[in-house]
């Protein structure tokens, strides 16, 4: 089965040719990721694009499979495949525009392969999209496939030989139902062929398929009938076409139901918008006018039981406007010994400078032989 893959994979790649505008340096360049493919058809509805994973052997069991493929900002989204194996899907727009088409699905069995996961743009992409892809391997260690390309867009090959006219038929034209419960993914009308020969063909699918899946070939008979070929079909690595030899007349590639895949449209697909979120703004301190100052304080400080005032704590007296007298004596110096009743405090700078006299008492001790002067004498 291995060798049958990698034949396979030789032949498509030697079997389909590149359309323009795909750079050739993309179509010769060594392959990103050896077991990834992405691949661009020309379709009706514009250009079809599929992505398929290859597993490197047989018995791969895969958990926890996630595929995600972004699509530059430019590229405008027609339709989504989704394919029977995938149980989750959704497309995220980012706030640059950009789609990313999201494929999940918990659990691949080893004998099972991968499906193909494929959607459709209106132009040929020129710019890289992103393919991201994680899952479990059979032990448990996580895989990661990552990477940027230009996908290149193939056309198939109407034969292999020259001379003969290949023309795929419209979804339109199938086989009569009594042939089975069949999904008819190709049918191809080849003309010019001698009798009894045959030419190997690339055609292309109707709708993507797993990479690698065999299909069922009839062909319809001069009468209208059809009958069953030996031969089989094999689908191409990369999802998009079938591959057999045809033997001439119309031939339907077929397969069972499971393997058609279902196709949303970007009116119906279901597309969540990423909302940015953006840090919360600090708030803006109060604005609250400084305090005024309080008013002087009227200070009577005083030394108990005296009038004395410190000076420049009370305010100015009010301007009086009442007419000076002028005839008013003037006014009698204060005695030295002002006091204020029990203090002895005087104001400096009141008091007129007062001569001693000497007292009458004193001279009479001070004459008086034999008695010692008294001192400290208080009146």
């Amino acid at each position: 089965m291995r060798r049958l893959r990698i034949l396979t994979i030789l032949c498509l790649l030697s079997v389909v040719l590149p359309l323009n505008p795909v750079p050739a340096q993309a179509q010769t360049d060594p392959l990103i990721a050896p077991n990834i493919f992405l691949r661009g058809v020309p379709i009706a509805q514009g250009i079809r694009y599929t992505a398929t994973i290859i597993k490197p052997d047989d018995t791969g069991l895969m958990r926890n499979v996630s595929v995600e493929i972004t699509l530059p900002a430019e590229a405008v989204f027609n339709e989504m495949f989704i394919p029977r194996q995938t149980e989750f899907d959704v497309i995220r727009r980012n706030q640059v525009g950009q789609l990313t088409l999201i494929w999940q699905v918990s659990w691949i069995d080893a004998n099972q392969p991968v499906d193909t996961v494929a959607f459709t743009v209106a132009q040929p992409l020129t710019s890289e999209v992103e393919f991201f892809a994680s899952w479990l391997a059979e032990n448990g260690s996580p895989v990661v496939e990552n990477f940027l390309e230009v996908p290149p867009i193939s056309a198939p090959i109407q034969a292999i030989l020259q001379g003969p006219q290949v023309q795929p038929l419209s979804a339109e034209f199938n086989p009569p139902p009594d042939l089975g419960n069949i999904w008819w993914c190709s049918l191809v009308e080849v003309d010019g062929l001698l009798p009894g020969a045959g030419v190997f063909v690339s055609a292309p699918l109707r709708r993507p398929v797993a990479p690698f899946t065999p299909l069922s070939l009839f062909q319809q008979q001069p009468d209208g009938t059809w009958i069953a070929l030996a031969d089989q079909g094999v689908v191409t690595a990369d999802g998009q076409f079938v591959m057999y030899t045809h033997p001439g007349g119309i031939v339907a590639a077929g397969g069972p139901t499971e393997i058609q895949p279902a196709v949303v449209d970007a009116e119906h697909a279901n597309i969540v918008n990423v909302i940015e979120v953006l840090p919360a703004e600090p708030e803006a301190a109060p604005t609250t006018e400084p305090e005024a100052a309080p008013a002087p304080t009227v200070a009577s400080i005083t030394d108990g039981s005296s009038n004395t005032v410190i000076i420049g704590e009370v305010p100015p007296p009010e301007q009086n406007n009442a007419p000076v007298p002028t005839d008013v004596p003037p006014a009698v110096p204060s005695p030295a010994g002002i006091v204020d009743g029990t203090s002895n405090t005087i104001i400096v700078g009141e008091a007129a400078t007062v001569t001693a006299a000497p007292s009458p008492l004193a001279a009479e001790l001070t004459t008086t032989p034999g008695i010692p002067p008294t001192q400290n004498v208080v009146d």
